[in-house]
């Protein structure tokens, strides 16, 4: 079936930053085996009283493979008004609904174990790359890892204190190269951004074995493209760089987003949802899952901009066009899974299966 809000207590609410919290959930003993996670992913939540579609993806903070209870960190955006009401009105005791966890931003210990890492994040960037962290530390025992993480200023640091920690508790596994943009004379750190440049020249001093290690990389669009130039400059492997985006403007910025060489027509959809089956005009404006939107549906989705696979579903019949689908990997693809919240039917006879 697809996936659908479950009503979780809050019940605890960590301040990490002026601007972010981390917000953890009591999870009733029915619902842990739904919310089993992998480092990495990330929740989907919305206020229960609130607009259906005032909803947003939010990384996984915390480790599966430590004993510590499903957690979320959320920075607080002024254009973000469910990450205000996070940020400043959100009370241990209160209710979300939350989807179950999705997303392939996840290390693969079973076919690649004991592998080397390097980890990069800027800002809230760091959520997902926190619970990578751990986890690869707790399950890879001789896995080595660089984490290359900016900020603003020292106060804005989310995890500051648990990642000092954490160096000293595995100092032959783990390096932390911490960078500020803004700073006094006392910082012993990196000093400005992470550019193409510096990061060709801090891999090969810090991670010399670096076409070997697997790269994760999550923050804005400047500093994901920056890594990815250095990268490429660096001739590693794409197999080996995993990246996750959090808006469109990042999405759009490092793969563009590709203009149709085919005319969108109205065309007539046929629907797999919650169990019932039927149709829907889908207009040339309009993606499936606005369409559904529109008859009154309220299908999965999330991000609505091809970061996440919330709204993935399986095209049974029928071909479509997508300008953006970064949260499909090339198998999904070719076993003809979609991203409903970017795609438009190019047929008539077009099938999408949500269950």
């Amino acid at each position: 079936m697809a996936i659908d809000f479950h009503r979780l207590k809050v019940s605890e609410i960590i301040r990490e930053t002026p601007e972010a919290v981390s917000i953890v959930f009591e999870l009733p003993e029915e619902l842990k085996s739904v919310f089993d996670y992998k480092p990495g992913q990330y929740l989907t939540i919305k206020l229960p009283d609130g607009n259906p579609a005032e909803r947003r993806a939010y990384s996984i903070s915390s480790s599966p493979h430590w004993d510590e209870p499903i957690m979320v960190t959320v920075k607080k955006l002024s254009e973000g008004n469910l990450s205000v009401h996070l940020n400043e009105k959100l009370k241990v005791g209160d209710y979300l609904d939350v989807m179950p966890p999705i997303g392939a931003f996840v290390p693969d210990f079973e076919t690649k174990p004991n592998s080397h890492y390097v980890l990069y994040a800027a800002g809230s960037g760091i959520t997902p790359i926190f619970s990578i962290l751990k986890s690869i530390l707790k399950v890879e025992e001789h896995s080595k890892i660089l984490l290359l993480y900016s900020n603003r200023t020292l106060e804005s640091i989310i995890f500051h204190k648990n990642l000092i920690e954490l160096q000293q508790n595995y100092s032959g596994r783990l390096k932390i190269i911490f960078g500020l943009t803004q700073y006094d004379n006392n910082w012993q750190g990196h000093k400005g951004r992470f550019t193409t440049l510096n990061l060709t020249a801090l891999l090969q001093k810090n991670a010399p074995d670096f076409r070997e290690r697997e790269h994760f990389l999550c923050g804005p669009a400047g500093m994901m493209r920056q890594v990815l130039d250095a990268l490429e400059i660096l001739a590693v492997d794409k197999a080996r760089i995993h990246k996750e985006s959090f808006t469109a403007e990042d999405v759009i910025h490092q793969n563009g987003a590709k203009k149709p060489d085919v005319e969108i027509l109205p065309r007539r959809v046929k629907i797999k949802l919650y169990g019932e089956t039927f149709e829907i005009n889908v207009e040339p404006d309009d993606t499936i899952v606005s369409a559904l939107q529109k008859e009154g549906y309220m299908p999965p989705y999330s991000c609505q901009i091809g970061a996440c696979s919330t709204c993935r579903a399986k095209a049974i019949s029928g071909s479509f066009y997508m300008d953006i689908c970064e949260a499909l990997t090339e198998e999904e693809k070719k076993n003809g899974y979609i991203l409903t919240c970017r795609a438009h039917p190019l047929e008539d006879n077009c099938f999408v299966d949500y269950d």
